[in-house]
């Protein structure tokens, strides 16, 4: 099976269609039918497993700034004294 079909969901979305409609026009007690669905079946598991996870610009964005923020807060408590108070102004992840 060439990988580089498969690359988004959108092809392999049009190949579980596929294989469903060549499936309505064959006998359910049939070889082939058997045979379609597994196929049908390696198929829908394909598509439930995503290898391109990305993570999202907007979380990159927050975890940075959380990072920087309690950086900048370890760093003036160091230099300073500061209550513990000072982490709630911290931006919570959704």
């Amino acid at each position: 099976m060439d990988t580089k079909l498969f690359a988004n969901g959108k092809n392999l979305d049009n190949e579980i269609n596929r294989v469903i409609s060549e499936m309505s026009m064959i006998s359910v007690e049939t070889v082939e039918y058997t045979q379609a669905a597994k196929n049908l079946a390696v198929l829908c598991e394909a598509r439930g497993v995503r290898t391109n996870r990305t993570i999202s610009t907007d979380v990159l964005i927050a975890a940075a700034t959380n990072i920087l923020g309690i950086i900048l807060v370890l760093n003036f408590e160091r230099m300073n004294v500061v209550t513990s108070k000072a982490l709630s102004f911290l931006m919570k992840s959704k």
